[in-house]
């Protein structure tokens, strides 16, 4: 008896369908969203966040949770060395670091992404200081992207002095041996580069998109949890939602000086009462909003 799975896999994969910020190209080209299944919320507060925040964002506040239903941990990597092994035995498998209960690293993401290709010289990433093999490629100004989660990891990897290039190392001798330094020779050879090559150990590190493990409603992150605190997230730093200029420069725009009050009420008092669109104060729009420009 003989059948065929093609039709389930397909009704499988079309169901799961999305793209990873670390993948190209992606998965499939049949879009996956949260509103193919769920309804928006039916507070004006939230409705106004969908446009630019992830559902994934407020609604998967930690990653890699213990199930504690079994043994397994459910810990993910989040560190990768190829400088060591954790095995006795062949296969040996590079050390890796992992861990529970994590917060994303947020970022803007329009869906395409900048990701490194053999061949490629490697640059270091300002911000983080590291070798970059994947980024999500937006921000908050470009009025495509949308904040969304992500889990940051890092790995040691071989970089080609020369050339300036990451060496993928012989991943078949490493399994075989644990030797590095040879799988590291080995790889600058499959490359087409001289095996006794100078190269050196750096820091690499990618941002990989979360959507899986979404909490219950009831455990979705509050106002407070990403806005008055960078404990989370900084918006007002890195992810741009930093005034254009300075406090008494923006303010003074429009009026003179008042006292100070906290963020909400002037908020509040601004968008809400007044209809000012962002670029008031900020250096980005909001023009589905239907707001009063300058």
């Amino acid at each position: 008896m003989s059948f065929s799975v093609a039709p389930i896999l397909s009704s499988f994969l079309y169901i799961i369908a999305a793209n990873g910020s670390d993948l190209r190209p992606t998965d499939l080209d049949v879009p996956m969203v949260c509103e193919k299944c769920h309804t928006g919320h039916s507070s004006s507060a939230n409705r106004q966040h969908l446009a630019r925040i992830a559902c994934q964002t407020c609604h998967i506040p930690t990653f890699a949770k213990d199930a504690l239903d079994s043994q397994a941990s459910e810990a993910t990597e989040t560190h990768r060395s190829w400088l060591s092994n954790q095995s006795v035995a062949a296969p040996f498998h590079p050390t890796s670091t992992k861990a529970n209960d994590l917060v994303p690293r947020y970022r803007f993401w329009s869906g395409f992404s900048s990701n490194y290709l053999l061949g490629d010289v490697a640059a270091v990433d300002s911000i983080t200081g590291n070798y970059p093999t994947s980024r999500p490629e937006g921000s908050v100004a470009d009025g495509l992207s949308k904040l969304y989660p992500f889990k940051y990891k890092t790995a040691e990897q071989p970089l080609a002095l020369l050339s300036g290039e990451l060496i993928a190392l012989d991943t078949s001798l490493f399994f075989a041996t644990a030797d590095a330094y040879a799988a590291t020779r080995q790889g600058l050879a499959n490359m087409g580069q001289g095996a006794n090559d100078p190269y050196e150990w750096v820091m690499t590190d990618t941002f990989q998109a979360l959507n899986h493990e979404v909490s219950p409603a009831g455990e979705a992150l509050q106002c407070a949890d990403c806005h008055g605190s960078t404990t989370r997230m900084d918006l007002k730093g890195e992810l741009g939602y930093q005034l254009k200029g300075s406090t008494a420069t923006v303010c003074t725009q429009c009026h003179g000086r008042e006292e100070v009050k906290p963020f909400y009420e002037v908020h509040s008092k601004h968008v809400e009462d007044k209809g000012y669109d962002c670029s008031w104060c900020h250096s980005f729009s909001r023009p589905e909003r239907g707001l009063r420009m300058p």
